[in-house]
């Protein structure tokens, strides 16, 4: 108890300190935080934080979802963020599809609406695959077979690139890994192959890899490739592992270990121990053989593995067995093993088990109990000690008499020890209870058993009932009981005697030492085998008779074998084993065997004829054996009943035999005939679905002779014709043979239907004609004539098919034209006309079709149709005998050959309905085998109703022979009535059976359903019956089944009675009254209850006797107060109820006058107002105490609480004043919260939105609802503002507004969705889809969805998602219709959709109220798009279809309106071609529409806010908008744009890179470097020229290539100004005829303006000419005037300046006419031939003033065209000649770093012929792309091949950049081709870029060729400097005068004034020295 009361408190105190308390103001210390606090204000004056008295809880959620604010919204499957609030997720298609993406994550957009997560193959729209699907997977845009289609992602590589992580590839692939590049790539084969650390995680094979951070490499995860000293961290990596004390290594044997780091575990991680220098295996048997004891066999020791020292040397483990125990060390050490003692006995040398035997023999028995465990050894009768033994009766030392082996205890008793029980004391040494208690104080004498019982109180006598061996109180009360066997007299001496006193008594009989005793009786046993003595077997306590058999001696239940011999009947067998569950028969010579399982069990004729359990038996008389019944075996049959009687599997087969059913027929017709059947059971017999054929049916016969009179014989047979013979005796019934004439066709056919003429012929031409029968089938036959005259069953046709004929069966179901009933009848015998179809039918196939199934249903349509039973469906009738009597019909509707017959014999299918039948004799059953019942008032048959049955019955028997679905009824004339419920039955007389055949028992008046009769037969006891059926069921007469309980006990027999526990059903005892031979309940304890002699109880009942001895309880005592109650019994068990002792429960199980204490010894109070009792618990203490100190002393652990009372002290919370708010009962700190008036605990935790600030919060205002200023504890805006400070916003996002409250309000109108804006159009139209920020449609929309109408109201129709008037209804909706005449037609001026036609104008009747037009002629808009379509800047040219002028003046600019569909951005710019003006004239104008954003198929709408032209008759445009298509544009998205702005910028930057060395080159004399240059860029400036459709970032990116532009100078000499000027005012122009390109730069071919720029290069180059020339002359005078000046060395640096400056002019002067002039003319050849070609051949020679520059132009171009020419022939026809050193300055630039080779000179020329025909091209083959791209494919094919190939450049850097620049070039022309195709707006942006990479490929490499080619300069440079400082070194070694006059030049070693050279070599310093002067 205590104990328990332990674990209760301090399972309390471990749940106290689990709970966490909220915090309240008062624990806040902080102002800060207290301020923070919603819940709380800081009490300045206190100085402390206090509970606001206007705080409420604000924690109000109304969804679940209203909690979350946006991030963590779509994080909730639950929920969705959507228009500014977290809300429910209902679905996906219920958001716009705009913000479908942010809504929630399980949503994504398709680009048209919102839609569901889902798998890959999902995603129908190219938008929604670049989503993730639902499981976070990507999805890739796949085309195949012409059709996108999404997929999953297969390959690393097709991953998104902004995948940054490793784990990120991973997850989508485990096979992936990270790309240094950006994505996914597949990860290594191994780890080693990494070079990143952000890669290295995993391999391909998955297997782990680390980074190793000082080898900087990527390794894989094993053992080898960690460097580790300890053996714990290598077995982090790899179980595997183990370390050699540098690294980690893979575990090997322990031997091949070599230190002790390693030495810890091997490879099949079994323990290591580094012992004396090596690695030995941590187990007994490694141990080496120097080691022999059990201290150094220990180190060996593993886990709970022991060793021990072996005899020679090393360890074993500790063995099972004693004596494998090999050293006195190791025996001594292991005490036991299994539980054994070991030993080591010194003489043997030997460890053994320990033994009682191996004592010293001087041990006494005190000394031998303790030898082994307590007494397991005891001393012997001799020397020594022996094994205790586990029976007292077997020590023979009565010294060792204490104990046995099992601890109990031992006595000596008649000179042997004994067991200390009382049941050891036995007569005759003791005889009475003084004995028996002297020698042990728990024992008393019984007279019945004559020795010593425990004393019990039962089994005391009178005087002894005091106390039992347990001291347990005993008491004898007054009063009677039933009399009980035991109790009677001990004088009683037989059976008789026993059963007078109780019938269930007998002898108490026995043997004490060999003397036979009776006396006194004992209660009958349930098995007559626990009898053992004869006169005890009579019976068992239930009643059932014993056998005593006395060749066994020994008593046993009845059986079949000990059945007396003079039995002779069954009845007689079955009543000897009535109670048993055998089947007992008489044997043939007297006496009962048990029936055997099967006949040939069975060994005499009388058991045969009985039968086996299995069956009945037949004896053969001739084998004299019983055998199993068969068909075969039954003999004397007379009828089918006869045979189903012998076996039910057998038919009538006769003349007096059976046969098997299914040897023979069943259908009812196949009934033999020579069989009278006359009875319904015979049919039955026959076929269970057949009853008796009696009256007028149809019938035919399959051969003539069946017919047996003439009037059947004079019908014919089916096939055959009868014909009665008289011939015979008696006459028969025979049929017409065919062969029997020999005549025509037509004779033979008259005399048989299957008769038919043969016909033959001789050799002598006479012909025969034969009668013969016809062939069965069509298709045997092979005459023509004979299959004429068809077939016996079939009509057949003749058909030849190819050169085969054959004979066919005719179809029914041919086609043919005006089909009839006639013409279907005639064509084959079994053909039907089916009206309904039309068609040609099989009666076959037709008749199962029909609907109503009944006989009259299956014949209505067709006569040849009947009801088939088995079926239920109509079927073809095949056999007149099928027709049955319950049907009328006419047999020859059937078949010609079919009569009537009135049948007085034979069986037919039963009726599908009773009331079919005609006659009571078939009035049985139905097909469905349901009863039928034959009313006599009704003169029919009838369905059997139990309420309908006439007969009078007075029993339930009688009415279930009639239905066992009736019983007895008794409310009507009626009397049956069908089963009810067993509760619904009045009279006992109904009580049996309920509708679901349930057995009912009637019980106290009341029938009610029995399930105990539900017990299946078998034997049970009263206790089976209770277990499985319900306590109120008992055994049946004789235990074969259950029953209900009876009413009364009277009602059992005495079999039931006697059975023990018996009861009636209202659970009073029974017992067997002897006297009256009945059962009765029990009465005797209603005797008088101060009766206390035997005789006073029999003279109330003779079943009666006295009270005996009993264990006291409390009920026994009669005292009203609890004192006396307490002391009655030990332990204070009782209690008073006010009237006598009870036993002591739980306080609330006493009355006032128990209300002392609990059994639990729990004090207990009386509540006088509750009128109980109750434990004395603080919640339960008077209202009358107020105050802590007084509940303090009601109970120590009370404390008061409000209203007075108290409460226990459990929590702080418990505590209701400040004066006990001190510490709670675990002695935590409270604190009183003054605000509230409670006790808390002060120490505490907060939960977020409790409105107060606790650890880690930063605010709380007392909810959890998102963007309130306060979310999650942590201050936050409200959604749409970007700073606050508290609830006040600082600043707001786009599209919201502060308000004057410091709130952000949305924008509507700004044309910006956000917050809970729903839409925003930017007007205040309302029904136009947006009103207010909101979706509303049309008024008259039905069905609105995201501001679109889907369904529209009656007479309304869908128009741009909105609902309009329906038009010609002759109602003007002027939001929607120009017009509404009434009609929908098209020429009246107003057309089908109610607008106003082209030329028309309509005005509104004032009387009719519809439109009225009138033709006029308005002019119109026409709009033409003059760009390609995939341009992103797309011209649209406006003019119009007639002269206009502005009706006043004004800006046309001002009044149009450009828009571009689905609110695309994009930038205007308007060019006038022609200006609007007040007079009239062809107006053009271009629209230059830059598209900014992606879109698909957009359009263009340019509208006129108002009408401002009018043309000649001042009509103004009627169609102030038109719209166009933008094509296709190719648009870039802000990420690209920012990448393409970025590669133009570093494109730029290379190109004046570019520029910047070639224009060094030109300084330091290297001019080939800049015209290279200018070469390249003009040769990449050209592409853009092409009519490839490029993509707008290409198209942008090629304008880079202009970046080199003489513009700004053209600007600041105003070039442009000037050619107007020359050309009288007019702007030079001639259009272009490349019509694709309609940029001003492009559509211009006029010569000069194109070719200015090569104008102004050669008149540079010509002027550098002329500049050269002149300081030549002037540097030559200025350097003979240096020569002058003394102090050479401070002009030394300005004379190599002279110097190189002088060289190059010199160079350029003499190599200008023959190099200079044909590069510069070369680097501008593409200027000049486009401009030529372009103008080409629009030339103007006129001569006029006007026209004088224009011609001038027109002279300039052909020239233009013609030199080139020229000059490219000659150059070919001058380098044929062989390379002579005579022509090498005249055509200096053709050999000029060139191979001297016979191809290779021609490089310059080929060079300029590859421009002038790239410029032809794209001059002359402009109307095609393809074939402008393929020719100049071909044009770069040819060129790079040459150059690959002849290799023309002597410099290898230079060849390398030309062969570079032609590859590069060739692949760019070359994959320009798909421009041209129709392909997928994301491959022409993939190429795109692909060829933006291409150029800065060019581009990039130029640049780094030009880098290495100066770097090797500067090298070599370099180099040359170095060796003529050295040489300067030399010189300083000469002495020579001379020297110091000569001033050499270090670089070219030339004089001014000359060309002196030095030489010298200086050999040391002395030696000689020599100058050489030239």
């Amino acid at each position: 108890m205590t104990l328990t009361i332990l674990l209760c408190c301090l399972a309390q105190v471990t749940i106290l300190q689990a709970i966490s308390f909220l915090c309240e103001c008062v624990h806040i210390i902080h102002r800060e935080s207290c301020e923070n606090s919603t819940k709380c204000f800081w009490n300045q004056s206190e100085e402390r934080c206090l509970q606001a008295s206007d705080f409420l809880n604000q924690n109000l959620i109304t969804s679940h979802c209203a909690q979350f604010a946006e991030d963590d919204c779509i994080q909730e499957k639950r929920c969705a963020f959507y228009l500014g609030k977290c809300i429910e997720f209902v679905r996906c298609e219920n958001f716009m599809q705009e913000r479908c993406d942010q809504a929630s994550l399980q949503c994504i957009s398709d680009g048209n609406k919102c839609m569901q997560k889902g798998l890959c193959s999902d995603y129908l729209t190219q938008i929604a695959c670049q989503k993730l699907n639902s499981m976070e997977k990507y999805c890739k845009w796949v085309r195949r077979d012409g059709q996108y289609f999404c997929e999953d992602v297969q390959e690393c590589n097709e991953l998104p690139v902004h995948l940054k992580l490793d784990r990120d590839c991973r997850k989508q692939m485990e096979k992936c890994t990270i790309s240094l590049n950006g994505g996914c790539e597949i990860s290594k084969q191994l780890c080693n192959q990494y070079t990143n650390k952000e890669q290295c995680y995993f391999n391909l094979y998955q297997a782990e890899c680390f980074w190793d951070g000082n080898l900087q490499k990527c390794l894989e995860n094993i053992c080898i490739n960690r460097q580790s000293s300890n053996f714990e961290e290598c077995q982090k990596i790899d179980p595997d592992c183990t370390t050699n004390g540098y690294r980690c290594i893979k575990k090997l044997e322990c031997e091949q270990y070599d230190n002790s780091y390693s030495c810890v575990e091997d490879s099949k991680g079994k323990k290591c121990i580094f012992y004396k220098g090596q690695c030995l295996k941590k187990n007994c048997q490694s141990a080496p053989s120097f080691i022999n004891t059990m201290i150094e066999c220990s180190v060996f020791q593993n886990s709970d593995i022991v060793c021990v020292p072996k005899v020679r040397g090393g360890c074993q483990e500790t063995p099972q067995q004693c004596d494998e125990l090999e050293t006195e060390d190791s025996c001594s050490s292991v005490k036991q093993l299994q539980g054994k003692y070991c030993f080591w006995q010194d003489k043997q040398n030997v460890c053994k088990i320990k033994q009682c035997s191996d004592a010293p023999l001087l041990y006494s028995h005190t000394d031998c109990i303790g030898w082994l465990d307590d007494y397991a050894c005891i001393g012997g009768l001799g020397n020594g000690c022996i094994e205790n033994v586990d029976d007292c009766s077997k020590i023979l030392n009565l010294k060792s008499c204490v104990k046995d082996k099992l601890n109990r205890k031992c006595m000596i008793e008649n000179g042997q020890c004994l067991e200390e029980i009382c049941q050891n004391l036995q007569f005759p040494f003791y005889q009475s209870i003084l004995d028996c208690e002297n020698r042990l104080s728990i024992c008393t004498f019984s007279v019945y058993n004559k020795t010593c019982i425990n004393k019990e109180c039962s089994h005391l006598e009178e005087i002894q009932c005091n106390f039992d061996y347990s001291f347990n109180k005993c008491i004898q009360l007054p009063g009677c009981i039933h009399k009980i066997c035991e109790s009677a007299s001990v004088y009683f001496g037989t059976h008789e005697e026993c059963e007078n006193w109780n019938v269930r008594c007998t002898i108490n009989a026995g043997k004490i030492n060999g003397v036979p005793y009776r006396n006194g009786c004992i209660t009958k046993d349930f098995d007559c085998t626990y009898f053992k003595y004869q006169i005890q077997c009579v019976n068992t306590i239930q009643g059932i008779p014993c056998f005593w058999n006395s060749q066994g001696n020994q008593c046993e239940f009845r059986n079949c074998n000990n059945a007396p011999s003079t039995f002779q009947t069954i009845a007689q067998c079955q009543q000897w084993v009535q109670y048993h569950d055998i089947k007992c028969i008489p044997k043939e010579n007297g006496g009962c065997i048990q029936q055997h399982q099967n006949c040939q069990g069975l060994s005499d004729k009388v058991q045969c004829l009985i039968g086996s359990e299995q069956g009945l038996c037949y004896w053969d008389i001739t084998t004299k054996q019983c055998q199993n019944r068969t068909c075969e075996n039954a003999s004397n049959a007379t009828s089918n009943v006869f045979c189903k009687n012998w076996l039910h599997s057998c038919i009538f087969k006769p003349p007096n035999l059976c046969q098997s059913d299914n040897a023979a027929s069943t259908l009812c017709r196949d009934a033999p005939r020579k069989i009278d059947f006359t009875s319904h059971e015979e049919c039955q017999a026959w076929n269970p679905n057949c009853t008796l054929k009696l009256g007028q049916a149809c019938f035919s016969e399959d051969n003539c002779s069946d017919y047996i009179t003439l009037d059947e014989c004079k019908h014919n047979q089916k096939i055959y014709v009868c014909q009665w013979d008289i011939s015979t005796n008696p006459a028969t019934c025979i049929k017409k043979p065919c062969t029997a004439l020999n005549s025509q066709n037509s004779v033979c056919v008259a005399h048989s239907l299957i008769c038919t003429s043969i016909t033959t012929s001789d050799d002598l031409g006479n012909y025969y004609h034969t009668c013969d029968i016809k062939l069965r089938t069509c298709s045997l036959i092979t005459d023509q004539a004979q299959c004429n005259q068809h077939s016996v069953t079939e009509k057949c046709q003749w058909a030849t098919v190819g050169t085969v004929s054959s004979c066919s069966a005719v179809p029914c179901n041919h086609f043919e034209a005006n089909l009839t009933e006639t013409i279907c009848q005639n064509r084959q015998f079994n053909c039907f006309f089916n009206s309904i179809t039309s068609s040609c039918e099989t009666l076959e196939s037709y008749c199962p079709l029909m609907t109503d199934i009944s006989y009259s249903g299956c014949q209505s349509s067709q006569k040849q149709c009947i009801l088939d039973e088995p079926s239920n469906k109509c079927v073809l009738i095949k056999h007149c005998s099928d027709t049955t009597t319950y049907q009328d019909q006419t047999c020859s509707d059937f078949y010609g050959y079919c009569q009537s017959k009135n049948f007085t014999s034979g069986c037919q299918f039963l009726a599908p309905n009773c009331s079919d039948y005609k006659i009571i004799e078939n009035c049985k059953i139905n097909f469905k085998k349901e009863q039928c019942y034959w009313s006599s008032s009704l003169g029919k048959c009838i369905d059997l109703s139990c309420s309908l049955i006439e007969e009078t019955l007075t029993t339930h028997t009688e009415c279930q022979q009639l239905s066992s679905d009736c019983t007895l009824n008794f409310h009507t004339t009626h009397s049956c009535m069908d089963l009810g419920r067993c509760d619904l039955y009045q009279k006992k007389e109904q009580c049996y059976l309920d509708s679901n055949k349930q057995k009912c028992s009637w019980i106290k008046n009341n029938c009610i359903l029995d399930n105990c009769k539900a017990a299946p037969k078998g034997i049970y006891t009263l206790q089976q019956c209770q277990e499985q059926f319900g306590v109120v069921c008992t055994i049946n007469e004789d235990r074969s089944g259950c029953i209900n309980k009876l009413d009364n006990c009277s009602q059992y027999n005495k079999f039931q009675c006697l059975t023990p526990n018996q009861a009636n059903n209202s659970e009073v005892a029974c017992f067997w009254d002897q006297i009256n031979l009945d059962c009765k309940e029990h009465l005797c304890h209603k005797a008088n209850q101060l009766i206390k002699q035997l005789i006073e109880c029999e003279q109330f009942n003779h079943n009666c006797q006295t009270k005996q001895c009993k264990i006291s309880l409390c009920d026994d005592y009669k005292y009203d107060l609890d004192v006396p109650c307490s002391l009655a019994l030990k332990n204070h068990k009782c209690t008073t109820d006010g009237f006598q002792c009870v036993e002591r429960r739980l306080c609330s199980d006493a009355n006032m006058a128990g209300c002392t204490f609990s059994i639990n010894y729990q004090d207990c109070i009386w509540l006088d107002d509750e009128n109980r009792c109750a434990d004395k618990t603080c919640s339960v203490a008077s209202r009358s105490l107020k105050t802590h100190q007084q509940c303090q002393d009601y109970l120590e652990q009370c404390t008061n609480k409000i209203g007075g009372g108290c409460v226990i002290i459990t929590t702080c919370q418990s505590i209701s004043s400040s004066e006990a708010c001190i510490y709670d009962q675990n002695n935590e700190l409270c604190v009183w919260d003054e605000s509230n008036k409670k006790c808390i605990y002060l120490s505490c935790s907060s939960i977020c939105g409790d409105g107060v600030v606790g650890n880690e919060e930063f605010c709380d205002d007392g909810n959890i609802l998102p963007y309130d200023g306060c979310y999650k504890c942590r201050i936050q805006c409200q959604y749409g503002c970007n700073s606050c400070i508290k609830h006040n916003c600082l600043d707001c996002n786009q599209g919201f507004e502060l308000s004057q409250n410091a709130q952000c309000l949305e924008i509507c109108g700004d044309g910006l969705k956000v917050g809970q804006e729903e839409c925003d159009d930017m007007n205040t139209i309302p029904n136009d889809g947006c009103y207010e920020c909101r979706f509303q449609c049309h008024q008259d929309c039905l069905d609105c969805n995201f501001g679109v109408c889907n369904k529209c109201a009656f007479g309304w129709e869908e128009y741009n998602t909105q609902c309009r008037s329906v038009c010609g209804n002759g109602l003007l909706v002027e939001s929607l219709e120009q017009c509404d005449d009434g009609n929908t037609d098209d020429g009246d001026g107003c057309n089908s959709v109610c607008q106003v036609e082209e030329d028309w104008e309509c005005v509104q009747s004032q009387f009719t109220k519809i439109s009225e037009c009138k033709m006029i002629s308005h002019p119109k808009i026409i709009l033409q798009n003059l760009s390609q379509k995939r341009d992103s800047q797309q011209i649209i040219r406006l003019k119009f279809n007639q002269q206009v002028q502005l009706k006043q003046y004004l800006r046309f600019e001002d009044f149009i309106k450009v828009n571009v569909t689905k609110d695309v951005d994009f930038q205007l710019l308007i060019q006038p071609i022609l200006e609007a003006s007040l007079s009239l004239q062809f107006v053009e104008y271009n629209f230059q529409i830059t598209i900014l954003e992606k879109v698909e198929y957009p359009q263009v709408s340019i509208q006129f806010i108002t009408s401002i032209l009018v043309n000649s008759e001042k009509y103004e445009l009627t169609k102030l908008m038109d719209t166009i298509s933008l094509g296709t544009p190719l648009i870039l998205s802000l990420e690209q744009y920012s990448r393409l702005n970025s590669t133009i910028a570093f494109n730029e930057i290379m190109i004046y890179i570019f520029i910047g060395s070639s224009s060094v080159s030109v300084l330091i004399g290297n001019l080939d470097l800049f015209f290279n240059m200018l070469t390249l860029l003009q040769q990449l400036s050209y592409v853009r020229y092409l009519s490839v459709p490029f993509p707008s970032h290409l198209d942008e990116y090629l304008k880079v290539f202009k970046v080199v532009s003489f513009q700004p100078l053209y600007d600041k000499l105003n070039i442009d100004s000037l050619f107007q000027k020359l050309n009288v005012g007019k702007a030079p122009f001639i259009k272009s005829k490349n019509v694709e390109k309609q940029h001003t730069e492009l559509n211009n071919a006029f010569f000069l303006v194109n070719a200015k720029s090569f104008y102004l290069t050669m008149f540079l180059s010509i002027f550098c000419y002329l500049l050269a020339n002149l300081f030549i002359r002037q540097t030559q005078s200025l350097c003979q005037k240096l020569l002058k000046i003394q102090k050479l060395n401070y002009l030394k640096f300005f004379n190599k300046i002279f110097n190189s400056i002088q060289q190059f002019a010199l160079k350029s002067s003499n190599h200008f006419i023959y190099s200079g002039l044909i590069k510069v003319f070369i680097s501008s050849q593409y200027q000049l031939m486009y401009s030529a070609y372009s103008q080409f051949p629009e030339y103007q020679f006129k001569f006029e003033v006007e026209s004088l520059f224009e011609t001038f132009n027109s002279f300039n171009a052909l020239i233009c065209m013609i030199i080139p020419h020229i000059f490219l022939f000659k150059s070919v026809v001058v380098l044929r000649k062989q390379y002579n050193s005579e022509n090498v300055n005249q055509y200096s630039i053709f050999y000029e770093n060139i191979k001297p080779d016979y191809w290779s000179r021609f490089f310059i020329p080929f060079s300029m012929i590859k421009v002038s025909i790239y410029m032809a091209i794209i001059c002359f083959l402009f109307n095609s792309a393809v074939i402008q791209s393929i020719s100049l494919i071909i044009l770069c094919i040819t060129f790079c091949s040459y150059v690959i190939v002849v290799k023309p450049v002597t410099q290898k850097i230079e060849l390398r950049r030309l062969i570079i620049r032609e590859i590069t070039f060739l692949s760019i022309i070359t994959s320009f081709f798909p421009y041209c195709l129709n392909l997928d707006d994301e491959i022409i942006n993939i190429l795109g870029w692909v060829h933006i990479g291409l150029f800065t490929i060019i581009l990039g490499s130029n640049i780094i060729i030009d880098i290495v080619k100066y770097s090797i300069q500067l090298i070599s440079s370099y180099k040359r400097r170095q060796i003529k400082v050295r040489q300067s070194e030399q010189r300083q070694y000469f002495i020579n005068g001379l020297q110091q006059f000569i001033n050499v030049d270090n670089t070219s070693q030339n004089i001014c004034n000359g060309q002196l050279s030095i030489g010298f070599e200086a050999q040391s310093n002395y030696q000689s020295q020599i100058l050489s002067l030239r």
